[in-house]
């Protein structure tokens, strides 16, 4: 049955695979140009917020890391991308992650008053929400590789 074919490949690739929505935009505007205006829209990029990450203290946490922030602390964006997940991950409260232009997925965790929504494109400075509390996650990925945040923050 082909329909039972297609249903398993759906599950077992589309569904359980990182999708790379940057290689997505760079193939469409390699073979059919500027239709979709990603590339210009990455190029135009533009600080607004104009904020780096702050922290009082930063620790390893479950192959990321805990930062000690001020109460309802304004979290900037690191860097331009499309928000791919918003929503509760366990150990890191109500979670955004960023697929960035770099292909890096940069997750912020503990995050509430959101700014962004899912599939938005959200510019580097950009407010992205307020950590709850004092502390927040940051988690960087590529693939499956985690990332330290030197690079990332100062």
């Amino acid at each position: 049955n082909s329909t039972k074919v297609g249903n398993e490949f759906i599950k077992e690739t589309v569904l359980k695979e990182n999708i790379s929505f940057t290689k997505i935009a760079n193939i469409y505007n390699k073979y059919f140009g500027d239709i979709v205006p990603f590339e210009k829209v990455m190029k135009d990029d533009k600080t607004v917020f104009n904020e780096k990450i702050q922290y009082e203290s930063i620790t390893n946490y479950k192959d990321g890391y805990e930062l000690v922030v001020n109460k309802n602390y304004l979290v900037p964006i690191i860097n331009s991308g499309v928000v791919v997940f918003v929503g509760e991950k366990e150990g890191f409260g109500n979670t955004v992650i960023i697929q960035g232009i770099d292909e890096v997925d940069y997750w912020y965790g503990n995050v509430g008053n959101l700014s962004v929504s899912l599939y938005d494109y959200v510019s580097k400075g950009g407010y992205l929400g307020t950590a709850q509390g004092e502390k927040m996650y940051l988690q960087f990925r590529k693939g499956n590789e985690y990332l330290e945040y030197n690079g990332f923050i100062e």
